[in-house]
């Protein structure tokens, strides 16, 4: 017997221990099993105990129970009936009996209370046997539980009757054990225990739960169930009926207490979510209204609803009577409830809701209210940040994305916490890996710049320029921190502020990402190299660039940058020095050119490799040097032909091309110029001879005209490609299978274009290192010969003894260096040591 099972009948006894009734004729000697010896053996005694056994008998055999089942069948048209001898006034012989036994004016050896407990055990019997296991059984099945409850119900009546028949007639006998009362606790205890480990609560729980849920709309309940005579009932009406029946009949059959109550409690706690979810999911208008018409709904609807069912269960034999009565603080209690399932909805659109901003402002104030829960805001934190590394922070997304969503997170997170402390923990991953990303400058940069008035414009960072002209009038320095000491509103950091926290005076979209980068410093470098490419444009409005840098001196001042200031003058004074320039010369050759002069200590480091230009446009730089040379007759001019742009004019023979293009493109298309018939074929390595070119741009300016179809590639020739493919086609007889090829071609030769990125104007910082290191290159081959193989550490040292002013590298800057060389074959890297290969250097 297992231990539960022991507990159960050590308070609901087998049916082994049932006691009958005490039969009529009882011998004059010996007692029976409730009838005690007075200790003498007169035949007064005897006679005594004859008399209490027969009382006895009287009154248990009017309370004995069938040794059946009340219900015969498994559906309610089967159920039994009461005894005969229960649908009428009890005999006067069982009440005379009861009234003996449960008279305490009657010294007897027998009592009410005796009485009481031998019926327990009757109907303990009774129930275990013959009632509970087709209770389980049925429970098992798909049925409705209604069979259940009204077999329960039946069961409690057939129980309650006989007790309550002669607790009426016997009520002013003083004994309390014929409280009726104390019987329907039992009861309800017998049933309630005996469900545990039943299917009951589970199967209750989902009835109610559909009755609600249809009741409030928040299901696609069939109505098929429908009765005829309820078809013209309003759903809602109908589903409540079919609620508060259900209820009823719960209470009827004696389980309306704190079991039913809890149940019902659950279920209207999900109900709300449902509600809220069904009702509110996509709407995220602002301002909110939302709050406000859940306030509304749970004060019209949900709280009458709550109200009427609790009155369906007053059970009188529950221990927990429920009542009817709402306090103020329930109501409250639920609102607020009704709150925190709208913020955890919302954060579970969190993600989407950022995405979506500015649409999404109403639903990001919903959240806000959210935030005033125990241990909300570390649950946004660690499930949004949860949720941004493993949707955002990965390789697939690029740089514009991320910096997008951060951008929108910035303008959410400043309305959800004005304070900044949860955007402060959830973004520290974001810019950790904005950092990392080598063209986040550059895309922040080219977002200032965008034009704010230009609505046709698809860059998402164009926002930026037009949150710069928001925050021109503001001031805001790095160090300023949130501590005023005269500040009479000051209040301390949140309680979940990180010890590094630090409010900028300024919390601004701009000010976030200028503070991406260790100093602002590295921001001005990097905005002085974009402005620089941007100046050396071939165009003549450069409205943007001077605004932008007016609305970052007002944020930085102007000694950071001063270098932008002497660019953008450059660029004014070269437009006045070109124009007089011509003026002076007054002749076409002049008015076919126009340059740029840079002051060369102001401007980023620039690409200055030379190559042999086009006879014609020699001739035109010589006479515009003499020209500059008359307005400025202390400088010459220095050309930078590799940064020049030119307008190509190209006569094909079924077409005409007109392209602005960078000198070096224009200096490889013009070597295939030709005055005879015969095209001319050339390849990569003669163009670098004849141009005096480097090899990466002649490669380079080869696949761009590639891509623009004026150049074919044949093995390792390129030659013009005077008639388009599909024009040759058509007046020539070419059999399909050389139509196949030549179209096969014309798409591998426009699938190059993306390989030919235009040259940039600027040097990399990677360039301008290589260049400076390959001074120390020659002293590591002279340390490496003299003194065989050596190791990073004294390399640097010998290095550092060597060199005059000291070696201005680190230890890793170098190590990078010699890497570069074991790659290419140069040193050999072996036990830590470095040393030349033979014949390499």
């Amino acid at each position: 017997m297992t231990a539960r099972r022991r507990i159960f009948e050590s308070v609901f006894p087998s049916p082994g221990t049932k006691s009958l009734p005490t039969p009529q004729a009882t011998p004059l000697i010996g007692a029976g099993s409730f009838a005690a010896s007075s200790g003498g053996s007169s035949q007064e005694d005897d006679q005594q105990s004859v008399q209490e056994e027969r009382t006895w008998h009287h009154a248990t055999e009017y309370l004995s129970v069938p040794n059946k089942a009340i219900a015969i069948g498994q559906t309610l048209d089967h159920l039994g009936v009461l005894p005969a001898k229960w649908t009428k006034e009890p005999p006067q012989i069982a009440v005379r009996a009861i009234q003996r036994i449960c008279d305490p004016t009657l010294v007897t050896n027998v009592s009410g209370k005796k009485l009481y407990s031998w019926y327990l055990q009757e109907i303990s019997r009774h129930y275990l046997q013959h009632e509970m296991p087709l209770i389980l059984a049925y429970l098992k099945g798909t049925g409705p539980i209604t069979f259940v409850l009204q077999l329960l119900r039946n069961v409690k009546d057939f129980y309650l009757t006989p007790w309550s028949s002669i607790a009426a007639l016997l009520g002013t006998t003083g004994d309390s054990s014929l409280d009726v009362r104390h019987l329907q606790r039992f009861l309800l205890s017998l049933f309630s225990t005996s469900l545990v480990e039943s299917s009951f609560d589970h199967k209750l729980e989902a009835d109610i739960f559909d009755l609600v849920s249809a009741f409030f709309d928040l299901s696609q309940a069939s109505s098929n169930d429908r009765a005829e005579d309820d078809m013209q009932i309003d759903g809602s009406t109908y589903h409540h009926q079919k609620l508060m029946e259900l209820l009823r009949e719960v209470d009827d059959a004696g389980l309306g207490g704190f079991g039913t109550q809890k149940i019902l409690a659950e279920v209207m706690d999900e109900i709300l979510g449902l509600f809220v979810e069904k009702n509110y999911e996509s709407a995220w208008g602002s301002p909110s209204s939302i709050p406000a018409e859940l306030s509304e709904w749970i004060e019209s609807s949900f709280v009458p609803l709550v109200v009427e069912a609790l009155a369906c269960l007053r059970s009188i034999g529950s221990s927990t009577r429920a009542s009817t009565h709402v306090s103020e603080q329930d109501i409250t209690d639920w609102k607020e409830r009704a709150v925190y399932e709208l913020g955890s909805l919302r954060l579970k659109q969190l993600f989407e809701l950022i995405v979506s901003w500015d649409d999404s402002r109403g639903a990001i104030e919903d959240l806000k209210h959210y935030l005033t829960h125990n241990n909300a805001r570390a649950h946004v934190i660690t499930q949004f940040s949860e949720e941004l590394s493993r949707r955002l922070l990965q390789p697939g997304a690029s740089t514009s994305q991320i910096l997008d969503l951060y951008i929108r997170l910035i303008q959410a997170f400043t309305i959800l916490d004005p304070r900044g402390v949860l955007l402060d923990r959830i973004a520290r991953p974001v810019r950790r890996y904005l950092r990392e990303r080598e063209d986040t400058i550059k895309l922040i940069v080219s977002g200032l710049l965008s034009d704010p008035s230009d609505e046709s414009t698809n860059d998402p960072l164009a926002i930026l320029a037009v949150k710069l002209q928001e925050a021109a009038q503001i001031s805001n320095d790095e160090d300023d921190v949130d501590i005023d000491w005269d500040d009479p509103n000051w209040v301390p950091n949140p309680i979940d502020a990180e010890p590094e926290y630090k409010v900028l005076k300024l919390s601004d979209v701009i000010g976030h990402l200028i503070s991406l980068f260790e100093t602002r410093d590295v921001f001005v470098k990097e905005f002085q190299n974009i402005l620089g490419e941007r100046l050396l444009q071939f165009k003549d409005d450069y409205e943007a660039e001077i605004r932008l840098l007016e609305l970052l001196k007002i944020r930085f001042g102007d000694t950071p940058l001063q270098a932008c200031e002497v660019m953008l003058k450059d660029i004014s004074d070269s437009a006045r020095i070109d124009a007089w320039v011509r003026r002076e010369q007054n002749g076409e050759q002049t008015s076919r050119i126009s340059t740029k002069v840079l002051s060369r200590l102001f401007w980023p480091a620039l690409h200055t490799e030379a190559f042999k230009l086009p006879p014609e446009i020699t001739e035109l730089q010589k006479a515009y040097s003499a020209g500059f040379e008359k307005y400025k007759t202390s400088r010459k001019l220095t050309w930078l032909d590799v940064l020049g742009d030119v307008t190509v004019e190209l006569e094909l023979e079924d077409r005409t091309i007109e392209e602005v293009v960078k000198t070096p493109q224009a200096a490889v298309i013009y070597a295939f110029t030709h005055e005879s018939n015969t095209p001319i074929s050339k390849t990569a390595a003669q163009l670098v001879e004849e141009l005096e070119m480097d090899e990466d741009i002649v490669e380079n300016c080869l696949l761009f005209w590639v891509g623009k179809l004026v150049l074919i590639k044949s093995n390792s020739s390129y030659s013009v490609l005077e008639r388009l493919p599909s024009a040759a086609l058509q007046d020539t007889s070419i059999g399909e299978a050389s139509k196949s090829s030549t179209i096969a071609a014309a798409a591998a030769v426009a699938s190059a274009t993306a390989a030919a990125a235009p040259v940039s104007a600027l040097r990399s910082e990677e360039d301008i290192a290589e260049e400076k290191m390959q001074v120390y290159w020659q002293f590591i081959v002279g340390m490496l010969t003299n003194q065989g193989a050596m190791p990073l550490p004294r390399i640097v040292m010998m290095l550092k003894l060597a060199m005059a002013g000291g070696f201005p590298y680190s230890n890793e800057e170098l190590r990078v260096f010699l890497d570069k060389r074991v790659d290419t074959g140069k040193l050999e890297l072996a036990g830590g040591n470095y040393k030349l290969v033979k014949g390499a250097v």
